[in-house]
């Protein structure tokens, strides 16, 4: 809100460097302004320099008919590095680097806000600056101030706070950085977990990616991937990644009689952060041979545990200034370490055909992720045995709602996908049940409870039982509804002449050979159109080219109108269309040609203007002989629609 000046002006204290109490506005208007409320402004003042006090801010005072401060508390020196006296608007103008408006101001510039303020369209001022101070420093700054208004509350100045937000700028950079990498190693898991080398048990394979990816995401550089031996007393490198060569080694091996402490820690530590190696009792051993010679300055190691033993380690190993590990980077570490686990566990499973837990433990991860819905069926139970309560969000069915009958009530289309392609869901069922099939894709259009129709997508595999025989399925379903209507409208584009809605030109031919095959295989009469309008150009000349769409955009609306649904319609080209007449032979190709001719010639056209015209068209008609080819059947008809032209335009000519 504007302040008054029926209210005295606020004294902030402090005055200028010259002992004056520095020119106050409000004290302009005291010769024409009648003073209130004493006690009330007194009461503000206070209440203002209690919360100025206690926020440690600099209050200030602008006339906007002056240049620079009225009043500007010493302060100010502290948070800029100039004196109040020093502060004229060109000072401050150059100090300021970067301006971010707020709340009423928000997505001005500074010059923006100002004219509107000294104009009285924004009541408050709130900004944050990045500003330079005196010593080259860069610090931030919250700048709020309410509006001084005359007695006809027009703006002529401004009070207001200036507050040191540096600490809460620099608390939030460091937040979105913690953000940022929170997400980028929530990503580099994600993409371990779906790696096609971790998910099969590839270890030469998976080592790679998982010291790879993990170097790049924490920023260090070497990853290191080590094997325990069975009688816990050496480490076999089994990957080790440098990342500022790219470089992949292995082979070195650690001995538990040279480094007693670092084995008993990773026997018993989930995660091992030292951040400084060079004096953590942990890795003191390592310091002469290792540490020095590599510039190893700390280090964050997490065991890879099997079975609640651990059988391994993910080492990595930091160079330059020491560092510090978050709590998110040690939570990183061991998550890592869970990946190498699981690419372990895959191998020993897949090994040993144990498919069931592997596989379901792949799947709920990848679930997790991919924000799909899991279920589990048993064959011979009705329903499912388990679905994630997701499953309502897709269908609007609470997980015990769906029974099997349920179920397939909501599914109205069924398109069967990899080993099941070309099948009914019946048929592709029965052979997964028989393990004639080892993993279900199927796309379900349904609808769902409030009737709206979308599309899911199903993949699941078979669970096993210990003699290899099919007693059930895990899977996932995903809500592919806008990736099917994108595809539909890509395909339409690509059919559909974009400017008529015709088949263009390529749909047409496919069309025309389909039914000329057709006609010539079953003998039914087959009839085609090449129409064209008369004097077109003129049209476009005289009337102008958005006009000349509009002609064209009405004429495919009157063949449609005129034709049957089985009937097909293309843009030939320009303003040449061709109409394919299905079971139609001569004559009543003839009649067709003929009515379409006259509802064009008929039609009124008005351009922008108001002008009303009419436009004619030649037609060609050529009918299928039984021999005839499409490139046959369109010469025939281009043949008779240039003999239409010929002949006067505005008429129907058949070939034979």
């Amino acid at each position: 809100m504007g302040l008054h000046t029926t209210l005295p002006a606020v004294g902030f204290g402090g005055g200028r460097a010259n002992g004056d109490r520095g020119h106050d506005i409000v004290d302009e208007q005291r010769g024409t302004s009648t003073l209130s409320d004493h006690d009330g402004h007194r009461e503000r003042e206070a209440l203002y320099r209690r919360a100025i006090a206690e926020a440690h801010a600099v209050a200030y005072q602008r006339d906007y008919s002056r240049p620079g401060f009225t009043f500007i508390d010493p302060g100010i020196e502290r948070m800029t590095g100039y004196r109040p006296e020093e502060l004229n608007s060109e000072t401050w103008r150059g100090l300021i680097r970067e301006s971010v408006m707020l709340g009423e101001s928000a997505g001005l510039t500074m010059e923006e806000a100002l004219r509107r303020a000294r104009a009285g369209e924004i009541r408050e001022w709130h900004g944050d600056y990045r500003i330079r101070t005196r010593s080259g420093d860069e610090r931030w700054l919250s700048d709020t101030a309410v509006q001084i208004l005359d007695g006809a509350s027009k703006p002529i100045g401004s009070l207001g706070i200036l507050q040191d937000i540096t600490e809460r700028k620099r608390s939030e950079e460091e937040r979105q950085e913690r953000l940022r990498q929170t997400s980028l190693q929530r990503s580099t898991i994600v993409r371990l977990a779906t790696h096609p080398a971790v998910i099969s048990g590839e270890i030469e394979d998976a080592t790679r990616a998982i010291t790879e990816m993990a170097a790049e995401t924490l920023r260090v550089e070497r990853v290191g991937i080590w094997q325990l031996s069975e009688d816990h007393q050496h480490l076999h490198c089994v990957d080790l990644f440098e990342r500022s060569h790219q470089m992949h080694t292995a082979g070195q091996t650690l001995s538990a009689g040279d480094h007693p402490q670092y084995f008993e820690s990773i026997e018993v530590e989930r995660a091992l952060d030292v951040h400084d190696t060079l004096t953590d009792p942990r890795t003191l051993t390592f310091r002469e041979s290792y540490f020095i010679p590599l510039g190893i300055t700390s280090m964050l190691d997490a065991g890879i545990r099997l079975g609640g033993a651990v059988t391994g380690i993910v080492c990595h190993e930091h160079v330059g200034e020491r560092r510090t590990w978050t709590a998110d980077e040690i939570g990183f570490a061991g998550a890592i370490a869970d990946q190498m686990a699981q690419a372990l566990l895959n191998r020993d499973r897949l090994r040993a055909s144990q498919a069931l837990r592997v596989r379901e433990a792949l799947y709920r991860r990848a679930i997790a992720e991919a924000d799909a819905v899991a279920y589990q069926r048993e064959y011979g139970s009705p329903g499912f045995v388990f679905i994630d309560a997701g499953i309502e969000r897709m269908t609007g069915y609470r997980p015990e709602e769906l029974t099997s009958e349920t179920w397939r009530g909501l599914i109205q289309e069924s398109v069967m996908r990899g080993e099941c392609t070309g099948l009914s869901m019946a048929e592709a069922i029965k052979h997964i049940r028989a393990r004639e099939m080892k993993e279900w894709r199927a796309d379900f259009r349904i609808r769902t409870r409030d009737g709206e129709e979308r599309w899911l997508s199903d993949s699941s595999v078979q669970v096993l039982d210990e003699r290899g025989k099919p007693v059930g399925s895990l899977g996932i379903l995903q809500d592919i509804t806008e990736r099917k209507r994108t595809e539909e409208r890509l395909a339409l584009m690509a059919t559909t002449d974009e400017l008529t809605g015709l088949h263009n030109r390529r749909l047409l031919m496919e069309r025309l050979t389909q039914e000329t095959l057709r006609s010539q295989r079953y003998g039914t009469p087959l009839s085609l159109l090449m129409l064209d309008l008369d004097h077109f150009k003129s049209v476009n000349d005289t009337h102008g080219h958005l006009v000349g769409d509009q002609v064209l955009i009405t004429m495919a609306r009157l063949i449609t109108a005129t034709i049957r649904v089985t009937d097909i319609a293309g843009r030939y080209g320009g303003e040449e269309m061709c109409i394919a007449l299905t079971e139609t032979g001569a004559s009543g190709a003839e009649c067709i040609a003929e009515r379409l001719r006259q509802r064009i010639a008929d039609f009124e056209f008005t351009d922008s203007s108001g002008c009303v015209f009419h436009v004619t068209a030649s037609i060609g008609v050529a009918t299928h002989d039984g021999a005839d080819d499409v490139d046959t059947m369109l010469a025939l008809a281009d043949a008779a629609l240039y003999r239409a032209k010929e002949g006067g335009r505005n008429r129907v000519i058949c070939s034979r």
